[in-house]
């Protein structure tokens, strides 16, 4: 998918960086903030070069649970939905 998304993250003192909520758009069109209620795994890769920070993550809608998958760009500072 690879469709960029507003995140907002915190970075500690030593440089981790978590993800804590993500805005994405509705069937309507219009954007939902959602805050990532769990982060189940979080590496580190490297696609054509570029350093990327990948997480799979939790966001809550309605009453269930959905998975998805951000990435962050080191060297861009860019925020990426990846599924």
């Amino acid at each position: 998918m690879n469709m960029p998304v507003d995140v907002i993250a915190v970075f500690d003192s030593v440089g981790k960086v978590t993800p804590t909520y993500v805005r994405l758009e509705d069937a309507k069109h219009a954007l939902i903030t959602y805050k990532i209620e769990d982060i189940s795994l979080s590496k580190e890769e490297r696609y054509a070069g570029l350093y990327h920070l990948v997480f799979d993550c939790y966001i809550r809608s309605g009453d269930s649970k959905q998975p998805l998958t951000l990435s962050f760009n080191v060297q861009n500072h860019r925020w990426l939905l990846l599924s």
